[in-house]
């Protein structure tokens, strides 16, 4: 006889694996499910309308093991099954009390979304059997000591997961260092990761983050000014130095604006640099010589005004 994994250990059914498929078509007992809110007494309670019920997830040509009914009891497709079973080879045998459930739990006690929560683990399924306590939890502990709010940390795992993942003194610990060696405070960084969290998460420090640092200055910034760069657009990072970056200045130069300038102006408005060339800039500057302005006057209003390029 299998029983019901919730605490009041209610008979499932005197069947074996097929009343799990079943439960998971039909829907599980509600004290099953760890996402949702707590009512006074500490019951986790469940708002069954934020969670997507979609077709069973099974293949039923196999026995579905209790982590599977469960995370698709919860609304997991079979295609996000999928993916979380490819890191633990044919089965996904994880145990459902001790490594699931603390898991998603701890993402929606973080305030992440129940959808937001099925995300994460798709993309980090391997979290399941890490250690909360030493290896997760200090991560957005971390986050809030930087100066972020708890809903700006959950902001930040659900849009990057991946920072879950890293190892807080080798690489994430570094890459902030890196930051503040530029002269940006807590406050400063802890901006920039809300904005664009893969500053601190996919991209590697020497080969992604550097090269760009090493530009900026190249163009006459001194660290302040890279620093309220990457404050004010560290999206400026996701762009590539010989597709985006440099091709961008070359068209400025050739307005008649000197590296100086340019510095100038990416520091007023970072965001210029991730406007196409061809589709935004090139037309809005074509736009003024109609008007009447030379090269010239162009790159001094833009100089003066950068965010006359962003006017459609």
């Amino acid at each position: 006889m299998h029983r019901c994994p919730c605490a009041s250990g209610c008979c499932l059914c005197q069947c074996c694996f097929l009343c799990l498929a079943a439960a998971a078509v039909l829907g599980p007992c509600w004290s099953w499910l760890p996402i949702g809110h707590r009512c006074g007494s500490g019951t986790l309670l469940v708002k069954r309308s934020r969670i997507p019920r979609r077709s069973s997830a099974f293949d039923y040509d196999e026995e579905p093991t209790m982590a599977e009914a469960y995370l698709s009891s919860l609304g997991f497709s079979h295609a996000e099954l999928s993916k979380v079973k490819k890191q633990y080879g044919d089965r996904f045998d994880l145990d459902v009390e001790n490594e699931v459930k603390p898991f998603l739990r701890w993402l929606s006690d973080l305030g992440l979304t129940d959808l937001q929560v099925c995300k994460v683990a798709v993309k980090t399924p391997m979290n399941f059997r890490v250690s909360l306590e030493k290896a997760l939890k200090p991560v957005p502990l971390w986050l809030n000591n930087l100066g972020m709010t708890c809903s700006q940390v959950a902001r930040v795992i659900a849009s990057c997961s991946s920072i879950l993942g890293l190892n807080l003194d080798g690489i994430l610990k570094p890459k902030v260092q890196s930051l503040k060696d530029l002269g940006m405070d807590d406050s400063q960084v802890a901006k920039a990761i809300v904005k664009f969290p893969n500053l601190i998460g996919s991209y590697r420090l020497e080969e992604d983050l550097m090269p760009k640092v090493k530009w900026l200055k190249g163009l006459g910034m001194d660290n302040s000014l890279v620093a309220e760069t990457i404050t004010k657009h560290p999206q400026l990072f996701d762009l590539s130095l010989e597709d985006n970056l440099k091709p961008r200045v070359k068209w400025l130069n050739d307005l008649g604006m000197h590296d100086s300038q340019v510095a100038k102006t990416i520091v007023k408005f970072p965001q210029l640099m991730s406007y196409s060339l061809e589709a935004n800039l090139k037309p809005r500057v074509q736009w003024l010589k109609d008007l009447g302005m030379e090269d010239s006057q162009v790159a001094t209003a833009i100089v003066k005004f950068p965010q006359l390029m962003s006017y459609s």
